[in-house]
């Protein structure tokens, strides 16, 4: 865990309950877990989001261990188109 300006930052585990309409009558819900950062770390987080994440967890004796890291890009690089050298 690395502190900022010394001292160690509290993060919140939330949950919510969504909900969502099918057949025009029933309701499937199901809950939605989040982590609330707080504000001291907006500049380190900022290069984070919109982006795809990879999340670990490991549990172990009422600690959770949460990584979080930028996952890579996965698609070809594209040169573009391959030309036919009519061998």
């Amino acid at each position: 865990m690395v502190p900022v300006n010394g001292s160690d930052l509290m993060v919140r585990l939330r949950t919510r309950i969504a909900r969502r309409k099918y057949m025009h009558k029933k309701v499937y819900a199901y809950e939605i877990y989040y982590l609330e950062f707080p504000r001291k770390l907006r500049d380190q987080l900022k290069h984070f989001v919109g982006r795809d994440l990879r999340i670990g967890f490991d549990v172990t004796d009422e600690k959770l261990v949460v990584t979080i890291e930028p996952m890579q890009n996965v698609s070809p690089v594209k040169n573009g188109p391959v030309k036919n050298t009519g061998a």
